[in-house]
């Protein structure tokens, strides 16, 4: 049976809620006319829109209809903001987006990377899991820290394959090769796959529930562990040390958001809800015990109110903090200051 691709959104579809402007300022939007840049976007999602219906259908589990709030209020506007980033700049642009598991980073960006397209660009979705070390190089990294149990935490991934994939991307080679990781592979365990090849990226979406986490101070880490969850000491403090190489990685970001989940439980279902989708479908997937165990492990690893929270507070290192509630809507998270100023000297 053929897809049947709905007609474009109409003005109609949509509540222009108070504050929506805000929260586009928060995306980066420009000082425009608020009229002005709701017909722009609102033609820029008309135009994007059959793409992004074929994609939640390919994804599965996913009604677009559903996805027009997230759409509208943020990942057009921060399309546009990216587009206009790029054009300025006049080099390749690298948006970071950071999140805990779960929260919806890599459909985020899949969908995001569509409306890029739709605007002329040439953009590549890389996430943190497509750097994690191949199955053996894990296995003699796992034998040598034996406080590591599975791939996740710092000090799992390949720092210098990314730091060797945004080297070619921003001396703008005429082909990059993106590393890519296949979840599927030895039964959800997973392998590092075959590299991507692409044409002249101008924009990199560069997401993962670690991207722009940065080395904490190590008596934060003990005081609240110990008052917590003193079991987990010796795995947070080695996957915090850790983060101290993934610096140079970071240094390529552009811009930063944080996807922010107040209520940690959250994190277990949807990662549940994730690999029982994969299962399925028939893909390789972990079971729900060994789910159980994967969550209890990467969040002993980083812990969130010692990872994420503080950055909410304080926006160091961010750009744009999103909340993300039960039903995975987002919100502007309190305190927001919109994009800073980060962009690198060239």
């Amino acid at each position: 049976m053929a897809l049947r691709e709905p007609g474009p959104p109409e003005r109609g579809s949509y509540a222009f809620s108070e504050g929506v402007d805000k929260i586009w300022l928060e995306c980066g939007a420009e000082p425009r006319p608020a009229h002005e840049l709701r017909m722009d976007h609102l033609a820029l999602l008309q135009r994007s829109w059959p793409a992004l219906h074929r994609f939640c259908h390919e994804v599965g589990g996913l009604e677009a209809e559903s996805l027009l709030p997230l759409l509208w209020l943020f990942l057009v506007p921060l399309g546009r903001s990216l587009s206009a980033l790029q054009s300025k700049e006049q080099r390749p642009v690298v948006q970071g987006i950071l999140g805990p598991p779960g929260t919806g980073k890599s459909v985020a960006a899949e969908m995001l990377a569509l409306i890029l397209r739709e605007l002329g660009h040439r953009p590549v979705v890389l996430s943190i899991d497509d750097l994690y070390f191949s199955r053996s190089k894990l296995e003699i990294e796992l034998a040598r820290h034996p406080i590591l149990m599975w791939r996740g935490p710092p000090g799992t991934h390949d720092v210098d394959l990314g730091i060797e994939f945004f080297d070619s991307v921003r001396s703008g080679a005429a082909e990059v090769d993106v590393p890519r990781f296949d979840k599927t592979l030895h039964n959800g365990l997973g392998d590092r796959g075959r590299f991507e090849r692409v044409v002249e990226p101008d924009l990199v979406i560069f997401e993962g529930w670690i991207v722009g986490l940065m080395k904490q101070q190590e008596k934060l880490i003990l005081d609240w562990l110990r008052a917590h969850d003193a079991r987990s000491v010796d795995l947070a403090l080695k996957a915090n040390e850790s983060l101290e190489a993934y610096a140079g990685l970071w240094a390529f970001l552009d811009r930063l958001m944080l996807l922010h989940v107040p209520d940690v439980s959250l994190i277990r279902r949807w990662r549940l809800e994730a690999e029982r989708a994969r299962r399925e479908a028939g893909l390789g997937a972990m079971t729900e015990s060994e789910v159980e165990r994967f969550v209890d492990y990467l969040l002993s690893a980083i812990p969130p109110p010692v990872h994420y929270w503080p950055l909410i507070e304080d926006r160091r290192g961010i750009d744009m903090a999103v909340a993300v509630d039960p039903m995975r809507r987002w919100s502007v998270a309190p305190g927001g200051t919109g994009p800073a100023s980060r962009v690198r000297e060239t």
